[in-house]
């Protein structure tokens, strides 16, 4: 069975390998950016907002981990400044209290400035 792994180019395969997860991490790295974008741009205006916004913000913060399949430290600290800055509010009060909302729009602008000028 020793000849079917003659014509492999292992090379050619840890390239289109390497460049598999080169296109994952840029994916998730551009929905991450959509996400915090979308967050931003409701929460910089006086616009309704539905809860689904931060919902889907948490569980992208909670499942980041395990999406971060070349545990990226660049990622991970977007992670964390997501987790510690943007969530762990209510719809509820962010509607209840100007402050908090536009606390959570500097903060996401200031988490997007970041992602740009670590990726780009």
């Amino acid at each position: 069975a020793h000849w079917i792994y003659e014509n492999i180019d292992a090379p050619n395969i840890d390239g289109r390998v390497n460049q598999s997860f080169e296109d994952a991490e840029k994916q998730l790295i551009q929905r991450i950016t959509e996400m915090v974008k979308h967050f931003h741009e409701r929460m910089n205006s006086d616009s309704i907002f539905h809860a689904s916004t931060i919902e889907k913000l948490e569980e992208l913060v909670q499942r980041l981990p395990k999406l971060n399949l070349q545990e990226n430290p660049h990622i991970t600290a977007i992670q964390e400044s997501i987790e510690k800055n943007l969530c762990g509010h209510s719809a509820e009060t962010i509607r209840e209290s100007m402050a908090i909302r536009k606390n959570l729009a500097a903060s996401s602008e200031e988490i997007l400035n970041q992602m740009s000028a670590i990726f780009g």
